[in-house]
């Protein structure tokens, strides 16, 4: 393995277009064969990621600064070795402005962490802000008062639980400690909105900086506790197939809430 490639500070380095042409393109969040890939992986010698295809991630980029995107593939030949034997774990598609493809030099949360609901952990305001999307969906899909699960940080920081509480506020503004803490860049109006401040059941106030299934669910359809998990639990797709306590099943959506009955999948 090249030394030299990492001597280097753990910053997420930009994928050149020439480079990154064989990367698949990203997808809306939706349930994809990542288990079968991962699988294959695995086959090869590599150890198991904590993240698979679509996942949201939070990355160091250069400038000392963190970006969120999305995992767009996993063990892409580093471009720096000619050998093809060095790996790099994560190509990552960063959210808007700067929508470009990244490499993750290594999967630890040095530089690569989950996109969850900050609020439990020092500078949990600064991930936020980090997080904020150019525009919200105008639609809330809950109110002060509504019971849900968020997803926020394990006890370990590497992966993501499901956890209960109420929302306390909603479409609220963080304009004057967004000033504070990034002046260099425009908090006006919608810019610093947030759709939920969530008071968890543990006490600790946490912020959902987008409305969306895989970070804010309703409490009654999603259960606290493992979210993405060491052992390979996950639970964030968007729909959601499981057996009813009378032995009939049900898809849910998590998105909008509407659950119906359906076949028994078959098995094997």
């Amino acid at each position: 393995m090249p030394r030299d490639i990492w001597d280097r500070p753990r910053y997420c380095e930009q994928v050149d277009a020439a480079e990154s042409s064989d990367a698949p393109p990203v997808q809306p969040r939706q349930e994809q064969p990542d288990a079968v890939e991962e699988r294959g992986k695995r086959k090869l010698g590599l150890p198991p990621l904590r993240f698979v295809k679509t996942d949201r991630v939070v990355c160091l980029v250069p400038g000392n600064v963190w970006a969120a995107g999305t995992i767009a593939s996993l063990y892409e030949d580093h471009p720096e070795d000619p050998t093809g034997q060095t790996k790099i774990p994560y190509v990552v598609k960063l959210d808007p402005p700067l929508a470009r493809l990244i490499c993750v030099p290594v999967d630890d949360n040095d530089c690569c962490g989950p996109e969850v609901c900050f609020g439990q952990r020092a500078e949990a305001l600064y991930w936020t802000l980090f997080c904020l999307p150019l525009a919200q969906v105008k639609m809330r899909r809950f109110g002060v008062g509504d019971r849900v699960a968020v997803a926020v940080e394990d006890a370990t920081d590497d992966f993501s639980v499901w956890a209960a509480g109420t929302v306390v506020e909603m479409d609220f503004s963080i304009e004057a400690d967004a000033k504070r803490l990034l002046p260099h860049r425009n908090w006006a109006g919608v810019a610093s909105r947030v759709p939920y401040k969530v008071k968890l059941d543990s006490g600790c106030l946490v912020i959902v900086h987008r409305d969306e299934h895989w970070l804010v669910r309703d409490l009654s359809l999603q259960a606290p506790g493992p979210r993405q998990a060491e052992d390979g639990t996950r639970l964030l797709h968007r729909i959601e197939t499981r057996q009813r306590g009378d032995g009939t099943w049900e898809a849910v959506d998590h998105n909008t809430r509407i659950m119906r009955t359906i076949v028994a999948p078959t098995q094997g």
